[in-house]
């Protein structure tokens, strides 16, 4: 399971679609994702502006495209990325985070049970 991370107005656009991608599959070629225990540093470090944002629960055994994990950068951790659009059967579940009073994300009781089990 990984997570693919949206903002409440993408979250409904992509309901409504049976596919989605963002803007960066366009000029990258495949779609970044996370894996549970790596979702705070993305919702820090790219979401700051964000009062909430939803978790997308990606099945990769469900996905129609190919994906792989991959360390682009040379840093020494694995990214999820998906090399297609994501078909919305992939995802099966959705989560609300909100970020907190000092203006960070942090680990909720829903992230807490997919990084710990």
């Amino acid at each position: 399971m990984f997570i693919y991370t949206a903002t409440p107005g993408e979250w409904e656009e992509i309901q409504a679609r049976k596919t989605f991608h963002d803007a960066r599959f366009l000029k990258e070629g495949f779609i970044h994702c996370s894996y549970p225990e790596q979702t705070l540093w993305v919702l820090n470090k790219h979401y700051l502006k964000e009062e909430t944002v939803i978790l997308l629960v990606i099945d990769p055994g469900k996905l129609v495209v190919p994906w792989k994990s991959e360390d682009l950068k040379s840093r020494g951790e694995e990214f999820p990325h998906v090399y297609g659009p994501i078909n919305l059967s992939a995802v099966v579940a959705s989560h609300d985070i909100h970020r907190g009073d000092d203006g960070a994300f942090h680990e909720n009781r829903v992230l807490n049970r997919m990084i710990h089990g």
